[in-house]
């Protein structure tokens, strides 16, 4: 007879049990992401399966929409309907309600979770108006790393074979290179003083322009009517002069007023003496200021072509320098450790090709 505490026991343990397998299934479920009713299969084509497995997770926009049935090999063989060699034709199995939103020009990519994660199928729904319906679709083909590694091995040997033959070709444009940037860094310097002191000179060359400019403008006033002294003396004598050849208009034939008239042109004759010295005085002062300002000008002009023939001369011969390797900069065209370290950088990639890649 069995006592009753040991059923309780028993009672206990098979309810624990029972607990624990509900829940083990439901963490299936969930994890397993089961679902209830009748999956869509659908049918893509694939030039190499890259490594996709039975059970594969398939997604759209990102999300989990199904599984991965079938990787199918079909070695290159033409399906009549499609009229095209098929290579691995992959079994999908999708939810019905996300298999409805694909659309005719859905993609299908072969990817990775990571670097080195495991291979699903993400799937771009499309925006076309047509659906999908039960066309077997052709997929992009994915990214092949061991193909990306012979053709960047290729390309390795290319590069290696054109440094060994165009040794002495490189080393010289480089080091022509370097000239070039070194001569027009000097001539950008150069320039710039040059620059500056024409700005200078130019500056002194305008001041001294406005200066005639004024004395210019002053004189011409001063000999103006009605505006300077002279101007008013011209204006004067003009005035006695219309006086005097009236005079003498109307007094013509009296000898009694011959004398008067005469005393009256010495006295106009004095004026415009006295008028012309002045005016002389001020006028040679004028053009004096005028050639002093055009040889400072002419100066100018003859120092700057003096400086830019010794600028050029400069430049010659900083060229020549640069290129007998003279100097600091020279001195480094010449150095062959820069060549050296290259090519020994590419003899390690061409070794290690997944250097590109990762780092170790």
């Amino acid at each position: 007879m069995v006592a009753k505490g040991e059923t309780n026991i028993e009672v206990k343990v098979g309810a624990l049990i029972v607990v624990c397998v509900l829940l083990l299934g439901g963490f299936l479920f969930l994890l397993g992401d089961f679902h209830v009713g009748e999956d869509v299969e659908i049918q893509v084509d694939f030039g190499t399966s890259a490594g996709l497995k039975r059970g594969a997770a398939v997604k759209v926009s990102g999300l989990t929409a199904g599984r991965v049935e079938q990787v199918e090999f079909m070695g290159g063989k033409i399906d009549s309907e499609l009229n095209r060699p098929v290579y691995v034709r992959v079994h999908l199995s999708m939810k019905p309600e996300v298999a409805t939103t694909l659309r005719d020009d859905v993609k299908f990519y072969i990817t990775t979770s990571g670097l080195l994660g495991e291979k699903y199928v993400e799937i771009d729904p499309g925006k076309s108006t047509t659906d999908l319906g039960n066309a077997i679709k052709e997929g992009v083909p994915p990214m092949r790393i061991e193909v990306m590694a012979a053709n960047l091995n290729t390309f390795l040997d290319v590069g290696a074979t054109i440094l060994r033959e165009n040794k002495e070709i490189l080393t010289q444009t480089m080091q022509d290179v370097r000239a070039a940037t070194k001569a027009a860094r000097e001539a950008v310097e150069e320039g710039k003083t040059m620059i500056v002191e024409a700005r200078q000179k130019m500056k002194s060359i305008t001041e001294k322009g406005e200066a005639v400019l004024t004395a210019a403008e002053l004189a011409l006033k001063e000999y103006t009517p009605g505006y300077g002294d002279t101007g008013n003396d011209i204006k004067r004598v003009a005035s006695q002069s219309s006086e005097l050849v009236a005079t003498i208009n109307k007094t013509v034939g009296d000898g009694h007023k011959i004398k008067a008239i005469i005393d009256d042109i010495r006295s106009v004759t004095g004026s415009i003496r006295n008028v012309v010295s002045k005016a002389e005085v001020k006028i040679y002062a004028l053009l004096d200021n005028v050639d002093q300002a055009v040889r400072d000008a002419t100066g100018l002009i003859a120092e700057g072509k003096k400086r830019v023939g010794k600028f050029l001369d400069q430049a010659g011969v900083l060229m020549e320098k640069l290129r007998d390797g003279e100097g600091t900069i020279g001195a480094l065209l010449n150095d062959r450790e820069m060549y050296d370290d290259a090519r020994e950088m590419m003899k390690d990639l061409k070794r290690h090709p997944w250097k590109f890649l990762w780092k170790e």
